[in-house]
């Protein structure tokens, strides 16, 4: 029964594995479709890109070591690394189109509001002052 029980845990760990990679995808997704400046953002974005690529599989590999550690006691067994794949190939086959059109989406709406708040607004504020010490 032990052994059940790790295996659906090293599902769960694969899951969010899985899941942590579909809000990166998300959220590089709606920087591409939301934000103004589409030549700065090549550049930030060719910059950055490698760089959360590195962190997404650094958290996912401290997330698989630390799940066998805490519970299979740091033993590694072919169920568990099964359990892991399952859990990464349950997530993309069943809940990636639901959950990464929602998560999409929630950035989107963030970062329209982001933009109009700090990127729009000050630049419109800007302009009118201007406007107004000419005439």
């Amino acid at each position: 029964m032990n052994e059940l029980f790790d295996f659906s845990m090293m599902a769960l760990a694969g899951t969010l594995v899985a899941l942590a990679y579909d809000i990166l995808r998300s959220w590089r997704r709606a920087a591409a479709h939301v934000l103004p400046d589409k030549k700065q953002l090549k550049k930030i974005c060719t910059c950055t890109r490698p760089i959360g690529d590195v962190l997404w599989v650094c958290a996912a590999f401290l997330l698989f070591i630390l799940t066998i550690y805490v519970f299979a006691d740091g033993v590694l067994r072919g169920y568990l690394i099964a359990g892991f794949i399952c859990g990464v190939i349950f997530y993309t086959g069943v809940l990636t189109r639901g959950t990464g059109f929602l998560i999409y989406w929630l950035f989107c709406g963030l970062l329209y509001v982001w933009t109009f708040l700090f990127w729009k607004m000050p630049r419109k504020c800007i302009l009118l002052f201007r406007r107004r010490k000419h005439v």
